[in-house]
């Protein structure tokens, strides 16, 4: 018996779909791809995180070994806008985001 579904452009003969759509995948191998992906997003995420996490430490506090129970301060973030005049950049990036916008 041969049967032909057709749906969004996508032709299924004899009840066989095209490699890659609707393959079966067993329990343990859903599971490997899980655990995979999570280890793949951990090593991608975590410098990020890390980097965050530095930015509330003070200098003396960022560069001793490490730690994640700390007191957070904004006090580099309050030295770098006391610095550089952060604020007016950021304005001015705002104003030409706005005006290209609309």
């Amino acid at each position: 018996m041969s049967w032909e579904y057709f749906d969004d452009n996508i032709s299924f003969q004899n009840g066989v779909a095209p490699l890659g759509i609707g393959v079966a995948v067993s329990t343990n191998q859903a599971r490997l791809l899980t655990v995979l992906g999570w280890s793949v997003a951990l090593v991608i995420f975590f410098p990020i995180f890390w980097m965050i996490l530095t930015g509330f430490k003070t200098e003396s506090a960022a560069i001793a070994d490490p730690t994640l129970i700390f007191s957070p301060t904004l006090e580099s973030y309050q030295a770098v806008q006391e610095r550089s005049g952060y604020a007016s950049f950021a304005l001015n990036s705002v104003a030409v985001a706005f005006g290209s916008t609309f």
